[in-house]
């Protein structure tokens, strides 16, 4: 195993995009901060070291660029998490 940094892994996992979450630790609320290249529709989960799923959002769409997300943690007992975007680009969503 080689130990990579959180940007590193999202340079090479996840096509470029920037993906932060900050503050950590945190107490009650962290920021979701997204840098996409185009306008993508967006969900969430954050999972627990156990791997299960505690929390999933509802699909939400973002803009070109740079978009944050706020998530209320202030439900989640201490612990540490994982969290899981996936993303779906706008440009590759059927159309009716």
């Amino acid at each position: 195993l080689m130990p990579v940094s959180v940007r590193e892994y999202n340079a090479v996992q996840n096509n470029g995009i920037d993906i932060e979450v900050f503050p950590n630790p945190t107490h009650d609320n962290i920021s979701l901060l997204l840098n996409l290249p185009s306008a993508s529709e967006v969900q969430y989960e954050i999972w627990n070291v156990l791997g299960h799923l505690v929390h999933s959002s509802s699909k939400q769409f973002l803009a070109r660029g740079a978009g944050t997300i706020p998530i209320a943690t202030d439900a989640l007992p201490n612990g540490v998490y994982m969290v899981r975007v996936a993303l779906r680009s706008a440009s590759a969503a059927p159309v009716y």
